[in-house]
């Protein structure tokens, strides 16, 4: 998969350059631009990188980890 996202507000936390791209809101330039990035190959996301990266982050374990460090 392939992410294109609009910078804004919390999405940053996930989206960096090996998992996607962000762009501004209503840069619909840039939204074209990348999505001919990746219709072209010009662009390619590892997606074995990106689930391991957002479990790490979003997964069972992250969640427990946060929640327990919440409520201690």
């Amino acid at each position: 998969e392939n992410f294109i996202a609009t910078k804004s507000g919390g999405v940053e936390d996930s989206i960096t350059q090996k998992t996607g791209v962000l762009v501004n809101i209503k840069d619909a330039k840039a939204i074209a631009d990348n999505l001919l990035k990746i219709k072209n190959e010009a662009l390619i996301f590892n997606p074995e990188y990106i689930r391991a990266y957002i479990i790490k982050q979003s997964g069972r374990e992250a969640f427990i980890k946060t929640m327990t460090q919440f409520y201690n």
